[in-house]
């Protein structure tokens, strides 16, 4: 696979953080895209911010959460276009 360039180191540690939610008992949501994109060097750097500032995680999660369920609100309602802005590696273009 060819390495991805040209994403900032906070796409990839909210990416991890979303990937967490994976392995939840009872998921919030479920990204099975987004491990592609992580490593250990990923992995390393969302904990070192987590270490810092721990509910950052839990906000992303839970705003990961209320941002899907307000995309499938709209989707329900024939929403047919979409923009994602400041998307990073989001996967929503995938996973809805």
């Amino acid at each position: 696979m060819t390495e991805i360039q040209d994403v900032t180191g906070t796409a990839f540690i909210v990416a991890e953080y979303r990937a967490h939610e994976n392995a939840e008992a009872n998921p919030l949501y479920v990204d099975r895209i987004v491990p592609l994109f992580l490593d250990e060097r990923t992995r390393q750097a969302a904990d070192a911010i987590s270490a810092g500032f721990p509910a950052v995680e839990k906000i992303v999660r839970i705003r990961t959460r209320y941002f899907d369920d307000r995309l499938d609100d709209q989707l329900s309602l024939c929403c047919r276009q979409v923009v994602i802005l400041g998307a990073g590696l989001d996967t929503r273009a995938v996973r809805k």
